[in-house]
């Protein structure tokens, strides 16, 4: 017959081995960097995301461009001006003045001028460009703000996913604590013989059920990290804390949150709705840049020069180049179209083929947001009543693990209940802790698809 005393010893070693390993795995890596350690909190992770986000800078260089587009189109009406100087060599047979006979001469000449041009009228082309830029760059600035708006959203998420698992972290430590506080006494009842060894091996079972919960919920908050710093464009090298932001963990008053309320001005405060109605003014304007080809064009141009030649021999480079043979032109061009091969007509049947597709997109956008808002809205009120049902939870669980603790001290209980009670209260401590932080996230998420999450600095 096995000895009792070597097979309650052996699984309780195989259960600190566990331990061990576990922490090697997840600790191991980081140990090596555990000298530097930063501590950030939620305005930290903002300012930190807004200066290193590639989106956000991407975004910004897109208004940049835009802001470019409009200064193009207004030079665009100015007058040129192009400086020409033209020196030339020539060598062939001509006449030689001085002889009267032909002969092979050398002649040297020197152009200098001057041009100017400018449309005076393009079928109001240039006007409607400079408005279809001046609408791009709102829809930019516009796209703009909406990516920081999701910058600012993202970080909130991650960073509170982050807490929630650090603190669930914490619950599964203390559990597994309690757990083996419980497997100490129960190896010692069991050594006295006062309860059967099965209540000490179902215990151990329990404990390492509680190993395995710990063990997962550091594998949680070490992805979530990851993900965090990665956003945040981090050192992944460097151990990181981050500070959890203040959380109520009562019940919030919800009968004064109404839905149609927050529906009413979000369709004026998303910068991605008017991002989108930039973008329908823009492509209307493009439809008149299109049927400016079917209007005349009129534009206006002149030009001053002077030469130099060589086979003048009578008048010397100055004379030539100042006084005789200075030049000047002004002239004036109309174009009017009578047949382009359908290239104007075709160009306005797509720019109202692109002003439907914007149109199309701007009604897609407002479904989705009164959408999203009210999943937003449902969500957040369900996180509400979770907040006072499993404050109430818990407290119940508290007094009934307490209860059953007791009743197992005194041998009335068994170990099943009691592993049932604790099983219980581990339950609605988590659900307690995910419910506090779903409410955070979720009134987040209702200024987010409102468009007014606030942004750091703002």
């Amino acid at each position: 017959m096995l000895d009792q005393s070597h097979r309650g010893a052996y699984p309780t070693a195989r259960f600190h081995f566990l331990q061990v390993v576990a922490a090697l795995i997840l600790f191991g890596a980081a140990g090596l960097h555990a000298q530097e350690k930063t501590t950030l909190t939620i305005d930290d992770a903002l300012r930190i995301a807004f200066e290193r986000s590639p989106d956000l800078q991407l975004s910004a260089n897109d208004t940049a461009l835009s802001v470019a587009a409009i200064e193009q189109q207004r030079a665009s009406q100015l007058p040129n001006l192009n400086v020409s100087i033209s020196p030339s060599e020539r060598i062939g047979r001509g006449f030689e003045q001085t002889t009267g006979s032909i002969g092979t001469q050398a002649t040297t000449g020197l152009g200098i001028g001057a041009s100017s041009s400018m449309t005076l009228f393009n079928g109001f082309a240039t006007r409607n460009a400079i408005a279809e830029a001046e609408q791009n760059l709102a829809s930019s600035r516009g796209t703009l703000e909406r990516t920081r708006q999701t910058l600012v959203f993202n970080v909130v998420t991650q960073f509170l996913q982050t807490v929630l698992d650090s603190a669930l972290i914490g619950i599964a430590q203390d559990n597994l604590r309690a757990e083996q506080d419980v497997l100490d006494r129960v190896a010692a009842f069991t050594k006295a013989g006062k309860k059967a060894v099965s209540d000490l091996y179902g215990e151990q079972a329990t404990v390492a059920s509680a190993e395995l919960r710990v063990i997962q919920a550091q594998h949680d908050y070490e992805l979530s990290r990851a993900r965090l710093v990665n956003t945040l464009q981090l050192d992944p090298l460097v151990a990181y804390s981050f500070v959890a932001p203040y959380a109520d963990t009562t019940a919030p008053a919800t009968s004064s949150l109404d839905f149609a309320v927050l529906l009413a001005g979000v369709m004026a405060s998303r910068p991605d709705i008017a991002a989108q109605q930039a973008r329908v003014a823009a492509a209307e304007d493009a439809i008149k840049v299109a049927r400016a080809g079917y209007y005349p064009s009129v534009s206006v141009s002149g030009s001053v020069g002077t030469s130099y030649s060589s086979q003048n021999v009578t008048d010397p480079f100055g004379t030539q180049l100042f006084s005789n043979n200075p030049n000047a032109s002004v002239g004036l061009s109309i174009g009017i179209p009578i047949f382009d091969r359908k290239v104007t007509q075709l160009n306005e049947e797509r720019a109202i083929i692109q002003r439907d597709n914007e149109l199309l997109r701007l009604r897609t956008l407002q479904q989705q947001i009164s959408l999203d808002l009210r999943g937003a809205y449902l969500d957040y009120l369900t996180a509400a009543k979770q907040i006072d049902v499993t404050n109430r939870q818990l407290a119940s669980a508290a007094e009934a693990l307490k209860a059953e603790q007791e009743r197992y001290r005194v041998g009335v209980s068994t170990l099943v209940e009691l592993s049932q009670a604790r099983a219980k209260y581990l339950s609605a401590e988590t659900d307690r802790t995910q419910a506090v932080y779903t409410l955070l996230l979720k009134g987040r998420a209702i200024e987010y698809y409102r468009g007014t999450i606030a942004q750091p600095g703002r």
